[in-house]
């Protein structure tokens, strides 16, 4: 995202003491990749649709079992028990982690290959579509389920972990562009040392809903020493999860 961008949206919608926090935000560049995956969880009026296919384009591909992949989803798992504080009920953290690496992750659709119109569609015709995606550049992962209300309207959930740079101000201005604004930003800090915002968001339509919950991991150094000793070369430095209601879909209209 340039910054430039950013501020112009940022300054349209949210107050004077967002804006600066964001401005500060903006300073970091946030990869493609991961601004792609941002926006197609967050973004308000945009069809599931296409939402699949700027993922696709991106880069963003169905789980792949492989050592980063699982190497990732064991620091994911760490990270959301608490870190270095967390305590396994048999052996240490070092054993537990190590088992998480070796545990198969669960593939739902072909390895490393990208998600079909097919596939999304008949997903799309079950209550509940949930897709494990992955990117490589940087490593990151994307779990994302549709949810079919009985109204026939969806809600869109996603699960974000990230070795990149990832920043919740990202998010909140990526938002701002869609006429968001945050209602509650609660910001607190963690045991292990990372750092928990939890953003409430409401859109000028009242029918429109989103909530983000983000972590992040980059001043989390007592996690990041423990991966590293674990041989890990990428280390987590976000966790996000988000939902939006409603998203649109090209097959209902």
């Amino acid at each position: 995202m340039r910054q430039e961008h950013c501020l112009a949206t940022t300054v349209r919608w949210l107050s004077a003491s967002a804006f600066f926090l964001l401005a500060g935000a903006c300073k970091a560049v946030t990869s493609e990749s991961i601004e792609t995956a941002i926006r197609a969880c967050t973004e308000a009026g945009t069809s599931v649709e296409t939402r699949f296919m700027q993922l696709d384009e991106s880069g963003w591909v169905h789980l792949t079992d492989d050592k980063s992949a699982r190497a990732l989803s064991a620091m994911e798992t760490v990270a959301s028990y608490g870190g270095t504080e967390f305590r396994p009920a048999e052996g240490t953290l070092a054993d537990f982690f190590d088992a998480q690496r070796k545990t198969p992750l669960k593939l739902r659709f072909a390895a490393g290959q990208r998600v079909t119109q097919t596939e999304l569609s008949a997903a799309l015709e079950s209550r509940s579509a949930r897709f494990a995606l992955q990117h490589s550049s940087p490593p990151a992962s994307l779990d994302v389920e549709v949810v079919t209300f009985p109204d026939g309207s969806l809600v869109m959930k996603c699960s974000l972990a990230a070795t990149g740079n990832l920043d919740s101000g990202d998010a909140r201005a990526l938002l701002a562009s869609q006429a968001m604004a945050v209602v509650r930003d609660e910001t607190e800090q963690t045991s292990f040392g990372a750092t928990r915002h939890n953003l409430r968001l409401e859109a000028e339509s009242p029918e429109i809903d989103a909530s983000i919950e983000f972590y992040d991991f980059t001043e989390a150094t007592e996690l990041h020493t423990f991966f590293n000793e674990r041989g890990v070369d990428n280390t987590l430095t976000s966790l996000m999860s988000t939902g939006l209601h409603p998203v649109p879909s090209e097959a209902s209209q």
